[in-house]
């Protein structure tokens, strides 16, 4: 699982290594920034990125793993890199996925993508073409949706029939990752360019919250039928949202009757005022990453990303379950657990099998509220064009 043939880029192997430096660096920073605060628990993790990009750093100048540039115009990597290569990372630009997708089926290699899978309506389009040459090819290809593989969610999905069975079906799903951020963060100021990420915040992080609506068995045409209400603001100097709140109503599928659905996403959430529900009361001073499903019956599960674990509510909002138990052994670590699953399906033997579906159905239903709550050109442009 973690061995690496090769690895691919733009700029020169010594630029690559020095961007890595200068991405270390920054950690050091959010760290220090982050001790004290609410995000302190976020450090854990920044540290383990550190500790993987130093290794990465002198696999590249020991001479570990070659490095092959890529080419831009056609956005295919060289033919002698897929020579000794069992599967591929695509991590490119948003806006260069499906056609890397598109380069590592015709070499006939088992990929995993970045998400968002894709990004504008042809490239949707032709992701949907891909997946019948996925599955003649008897390839697997997965999207890192990594919220959908937090230890919560996934203990969420082991609970969810038993859930369902004693709770009736959801009859609503609010998803909410509202974030604080510094924007001037240069990573940031990456993910919220057009130019680069091919999106704003809505598709970026709201993929995330699609994608595990659609795993839980959504219908992908009544949540697009069902779209009620989208409201999105951009902040600062930003040509793309930085804030959107979707509803979607009437929402069916495999466990779902006539559900609400509501999807909030914010980058700078300390930055805006109008965050809370209920515009009375006060915007809120902590970071909010959450899914909450309600049942029939009224009771609640929240699944708490930040704590691995899914609290039960009765309708008086008192705890009334916690799951925590963890029998399958799942990483803390979601990107550990998303190349595990793609693992395991490349070696257990399971039928030709594709991941990528749930990765397209997230997109189009961003694409398609974009178009139907269009509201200037600059958003069309970039959802449409």
């Amino acid at each position: 699982l973690y061995e690496i043939s090769g690895f691919a880029g733009r700029p020169s192997k010594e630029k690559i290594t020095q961007r890595l430096e200068d991405e270390i660096q920054q950690r050091i920073r959010i760290i220090k920034e982050s001790e004290g605060t609410d995000r302190a628990s976020n450090i854990p993790g920044i540290q383990k990125e550190m500790v993987s990009l130093r290794e990465f750093i002198q696999l590249i100048n020991n001479g570990t793993i070659p490095y092959y540039k890529l080419d831009d115009q056609n956005c295919t990597v060289p033919q002698k890199a897929y020579a000794n290569c069992d599967c591929v990372f695509i991590g490119t630009n948003n806006l260069t996925h499906v056609k890397y997708v598109e380069d590592a089926i015709a070499h006939g290699k088992d990929f995993v993508c970045e998400k968002p899978y894709n990004v504008r309506l042809r490239d949707i389009r032709r992701a949907e073409q891909l997946e019948d040459k996925i599955k003649q090819k008897e390839l697997v290809g997965k999207i890192t949706c990594h919220f959908a593989h937090k230890p919560a969610f996934l203990k969420l999905i082991d609970n969810l029939e038993g859930l369902i069975k004693d709770h009736g079906k959801i009859k609503r799903f609010e998803g909410h990752y509202e974030e604080f951020d510094d924007p001037e963060n240069p990573r940031t100021l990456a993910t919220l360019d057009a130019n680069q990420s091919g999106g704003g915040i809505y598709l970026d992080t709201g993929c995330h919250f699609y994608s595990m609506l659609f795993q839980l068995g959504a219908n992908l045409e009544s949540v697009v039928n069902g779209t009620e209400k989208f409201e999105w603001d951009s902040f600062g100097d930003y040509k793309t949202d930085t804030f959107a709140r979707v509803n979607h109503q009437l929402v069916n599928g495999n466990g779902f009757s006539n559900a609400d659905i509501e999807i909030t996403v914010s980058k700078f959430a300390h930055k805006y005022e109008h965050h809370p529900k209920d515009k009375n009361a006060e915007p809120s001073k902590e970071e909010h990453k959450e899914l909450i499903l309600t049942f029939e019956n009224g009771y609640t599960a929240h699944v708490l990303f930040s704590n691995g674990k899914v609290e039960i509510k009765n309708p008086e909002e008192i705890v009334v379950k916690t799951i925590e138990d963890n029998p399958n052994n799942y990483s803390k670590n979601e990107y550990a657990n998303v190349l595990v699953d793609f693992y395991m399906r490349l070696t257990n033997g399971q039928p030709p099998y594709t991941l990528t579906d749930v990765g397209i159905k997230a997109c189009k239903a961003i694409t398609e509220t974009y178009y139907d709550f269009k509201s200037d050109k600059t958003r069309i442009d970039l959802y449409q064009r």
